[in-house]
């Protein structure tokens, strides 16, 4: 398992090839869903994620909020990323109010009823990669299996590249900061100096629709509802200068 992991890793030739062989091997070892992504544990900040879990709980998980109780998310950017978290467990060991036990009931509601999770730190910043599952990973190829989906999530995390294309299947939601890319604080700046979107458009070379997708990304990175709030909260963190 961890032969091949590392071989199908060494294949893939762009970030996204890496992503898609991800998951790939996450399916194959019997994962529901699989998530990664980048941190810095100095300002606690999520700088990226990406996720092929349900979209329906990648919006579930960003209209409740979730990500302030996650414990991966917190972990992440402590420097303390758990190895195993066993959700059932957790509840019947600790019961939980408020978003915390919202958290755990809905992610078991979608099967996600453990997580198996490797984080590789580099000074402030690190990588991660957390594998879902409905059933229990300490026993589904015996002993040791904990083990080694600890060393395929460490596999993984070591391969990942900053997704650098624009929207795309397996965004994840919740993070309370993330890196906005050129293309959208692009966008963001042309939106603060009064150009409409058609203008936009042919500024950027690309059409109205694609300058909707970025306005649209950015809101969702800056956790806004408006592309005007977006604008306000880049502008407030430095990110696009009016």
């Amino acid at each position: 398992m961890i032969i091949d992991t590392a071989d199908t890793l060494a294949s893939a030739k762009s970030g996204d090839d890496r992503w898609w062989a991800i998951t790939r091997i996450a399916r194959q070892l019997g994962a529901e869903a699989v998530n990664s992504g980048a941190f810095n544990t100095a300002t606690r900040e999520v700088l990226w994620v990406r996720s092929s879990k349900d979209p329906m709980w990648l919006e579930e998980y960003d209209h409740a909020g979730f990500a302030t109780v996650d414990p991966l998310v917190r972990g992440a950017v402590t420097g303390n990323a758990p190895l195993l978290i066993d959700i059932e467990a957790d509840e019947k060991r600790s019961p939980a109010s408020g978003k915390l036990r919202d958290w755990r009931a809905t992610s078991m509601s979608y099967n996600y009823n453990y997580l198996v999770s490797h984080a590789l730190y580099e000074g402030n910043n690190g990588t991660g990669v957390a594998l879902s599952c409905r059933d229990d990973p300490t026993c589904l190829f015996g002993p040791g299996t904990l083990r080694a989906f600890s060393a395929v999530s460490a596999l993984m995390a070591a391969s990942l590249i900053e997704p650098v294309d624009d929207i795309h299947e397996g965004w994840a939601y919740g993070a309370e900061v993330r890196r906005l890319r050129p293309a959208e604080r692009n966008v963001l700046a042309y939106i603060a100096n009064g150009l409409p979107e058609y203008l936009i458009a042919d500024v950027m070379k690309i059409t109205e629709f694609e300058v909707w997708r970025l306005i649209r990304s950015a809101s969702l990175k800056m956790g806004a509802k408006t592309k005007e709030e977006a604008l306000a909260r880049a502008i407030s963190r430095g990110l696009v200068e009016p």
